[in-house]
């Protein structure tokens, strides 16, 4: 290989570019979400960097430039770009980012090549656009290949580096593709992937000089992966099971309170008839009150002065003193005289009497059916209260459901992608495993040919003393026939 181009964010420096520098500009979450979505290819890069540049409007260059300065680089970067600097090895950055902190970056390892976005600055400060052909995720690809050219390698011989969606162009172009610390999917389009973040990591690959021993720390690295989704996948699962039991029961509930509430509607409603069947009863008996009591006032206009209630009254008080009051003749007949007066009296009034009687009657009708309504509406109310009880119960569950399906929702897409990544990584560990057995065979092979040698120059040996007439053991005779010298 004669010429490696790295990606700058999370492969070169061991963090996000734009992000650190969103940070001054108090937009850091917004231009993180806008970040993860490019990288994992969700959004085109193109109109995320466009959103994300015009959010660092305003900001003044010195202070980017101070964020620059301090970014981090990975681990084992100098060293790598320092190992293929030995061997001849040209190496170059093509970025999404910015070339603020790319130029930095390749002043500070010494690189060959740097290709970035460049932001337009005026009066010191970033007006939220950029200049000049956006490094995307197609252009990227086109950029190493202008690389490749000014070095006048073919692309065989040239090897990508990177973590993101948008480095796939440089892996489809390039001799050898190096997916550093990514996701899988973008692993998936490299020939090789690098889990750890040291990007020395990278150089037995381009170099040729991995080992076995690299290729089994590389299987352990991708079984822990392994180890660590599976139980991620059996953890979720088995949240997902007690959120599905959880909600079974819940609808057992409210499948139960929904059969209390109509019970206790339908208990209700019978009652509200039986109410409305007793409140027209009763409205036929105050009409009848009513209309009888037109009928006594016009008795009464008709029948002179007089009250017959207060002589019913008296009537009533003379037969009670007779009956509990020892009284001596004179009085007692006196009394009874009184008594016969005063019914002769009512018959005057014997109409009017019998109208009141009427009417008294039906207030007592109407007083026992009133009686019957106001028990009756109190036992309707305390079946309404158990409906309203069965249906606030109700709601109260079905909201425990839709916190339930909100989990699933959150917990689901990342089961999804972990199973999508245990897929790939199983994957990676079978290539792997064959590498390993393509390595091993290859020192068995090379063993196999050295021991072969060392054994056909002691036959010859053997065969000159054979020549010479010296005595021969069985063993020799058997090696001379192995290498047919006899």
């Amino acid at each position: 290989m004669k010429l490696v181009v790295f990606d700058l964010d999370s492969t070169l420096i061991d963090a996000e570019g734009i992000d650190e520098i969103a940070k001054l500009a108090g937009k850091e979450e917004e231009i993180r979400k806008i970040t993860k979505k490019a990288m994992e290819g969700e959004i085109p890069f193109n109109e995320a960097l466009k959103k994300r540049v015009k959010l660092l409007k305003g900001l003044e260059i010195e202070k980017v430039e101070e964020v620059a300065n301090s970014l981090p680089l990975m681990k084992g970067a100098k060293e790598t770009i320092e190992e293929l600097r030995k061997h001849g090895i040209k190496t170059g950055v093509v970025s999404g980012g910015f070339d603020i902190v790319v130029n930095k970056i390749k002043n500070e390892l010494g690189l060959d090549y740097a290709i970035s976005n460049k932001l337009i600055v005026e009066n010191g400060k970033l007006t939220g656009e950029v200049v000049g052909p956006i490094v995307d995720e197609e252009s990227k690809g086109e950029a190493l290949e202008e690389i490749a050219e000014e070095v006048g390698v073919d692309l065989s011989e040239v090897v990508a580096v990177g973590d993101g969606a948008n480095d796939i162009s440089m892996f489809r172009r390039a001799g050898l593709a190096i997916a550093f610390n990514s996701k899988p999917k973008v692993s998936s389009a490299a020939d090789v992937v690098v889990l750890e973040k040291d990007l020395r990591e990278i150089l037995p690959h381009i170099l040729k000089t991995k080992t076995v021993e690299d290729l089994k720390k590389e299987r352990k690295e991708v079984e822990i992966r392994i180890k660590q989704l599976k139980k991620n996948i059996s953890e979720k699962r088995a949240l997902l099971r007690k959120i599905n039991r959880k909600k079974r029961e819940i609808i057992d509930t409210i499948r139960i309170k929904n059969s209390e509430a109509n019970r206790e509607r339908a208990l209700r409603d019978k009652v509200n008839r039986k109410i409305k069947e007793l409140k027209a009863k009763r409205k036929v008996e105050n009409m009848r009150i009513k209309e009888l009591k037109e009928e006594l006032k016009k008795l009464q206009s008709s029948s002179g002065k007089g009250d017959f209630r207060k002589i019913r009254r008296e009537i009533q008080a003379l037969e009670w003193k007779l009956q509990t009051t020892v009284l001596d003749i004179k009085k007692e007949d006196a009394m009874v005289k009184r008594i016969e007066t005063l019914r002769e009296k009512l018959k005057n009034y014997e109409e009017l009497i019998q109208v009141s009687d009427r009417i008294e009657k039906h207030k007592n009708a109407s007083k026992k059916i009133h009686n019957q309504i106001i028990k009756l509406s109190r036992e309707s109310q305390r079946h309404h209260e158990k409906f309203l009880r069965a249906l606030r119960k109700i709601k109260e569950k079905e909201k425990e459901i839709d916190e339930l399906n909100k989990q699933k929702q959150e917990i689901i897409p990342v089961l999804e992608k972990e199973r999508k990544d245990l897929a790939f990584y199983l994957k990676l560990i079978k290539k792997i495993d064959n590498k390993i057995k393509k390595a091993e065979s290859e020192i068995e092979e090379i063993t196999y040919r050295s021991g072969e040698r060392e054994l056909r120059e002691k036959a010859e040996k053997i065969y000159k003393r054979f020549k010479k007439g010296e005595k021969l053991s069985l063993e020799d005779i058997y090696l001379l026939r192995r290498f047919n010298l006899v």
